[in-house]
C-alpha cells in the first residue's frame, strides 16, 4: 500500500530480497504483538486505539529484525518486514503497561508478548534488543569512520 509521499508508507516492507541474506545469527525470536505509530517520536497514551497485530520477530546480531506473518515448521511465511536498527534510537519498557517500545525516525515500535505477560521473558526481548540497537549503531559509526579514513583528501 502506498500513502503517498508523507513518509507513512510502511518502509518495514521496502526492503529488497538482499536485506534477508547474511543476516548472521539469530540472538532472539518469538511471536509479538506490534502496532505502529507514525510522525512521532513518542509512544501515544491510548494503547487502546492502536492497531496490534501479532507478527513473528528474530532479532539478528547483524542489526537487522525481520518480521513474519507466521513461523510454520520453521519456516517463516506471509509478509516479511525488516528492522534496521540503526534507525531506531533504543529500547524501553513503557512504564504502568505490559509494552516496550523502540523509537525510530518518525515512527514509534510499540510490542507486547504475545500470550500471557512474562515479566522475565519482557526483560529479555527489551535487553536483547537495547544490545542488539547499540551495536548496531557501533557498527554503522566504525564503518562510516573507516570509508572517512579511506576517502583522499581534498
Amino acid at each position: 500500500g502506498d500513502f503517498g509521499d508523507d513518509g507513512s508508507l510502511d518502509s518495514d516492507y521496502d526492503y529488497a530480497d538482499s536485506a534477508f541474506e547474511g543476516l548472521g545469527n539469530a540472538l532472539l525470536s518469538g511471536a509479538l504483538q506490534l502496532a505502529k505509530v507514525y510522525g512521532q517520536q513518542e509512544p501515544p497514551v491510548a494503547e487502546d486505539e492502536l492497531e496490534w497485530e501479532t507478527r513473528h520477530f528474530t532479532v539478528f546480531d547483524s542489526g537487522r529484525v525481520c518480521h513474519f506473518d507466521d513461523f510454520v515448521e520453521g519456516a517463516p511465511v506471509g509478509d516479511r518486514g525488516l528492522i534496521d536498527l540503526v534507525t531506531v534510537a533504543g529500547c524501553e519498557k513503557v512504564a504502568g503497561v505490559d509494552t516496550f517500545v523502540c523509537k525510530g525516525a518518525n515512527k514509534v515500535y510499540m510490542f507486547k508478548l504475545d500470550g500471557e505477560l512474562d515479566e522475565e521473558q519482557m526483560r529479555t526481548w527489551v535487553n536483547t534488543l537495547g544490545r542488539a540497537i547499540t551495536d548496531a549503531h557501533a557498527n554503522a559509526a566504525r564503518i562510516e569512520a573507516e570509508q572517512a579514513a579511506q576517502a583522499p583528501a581534498d
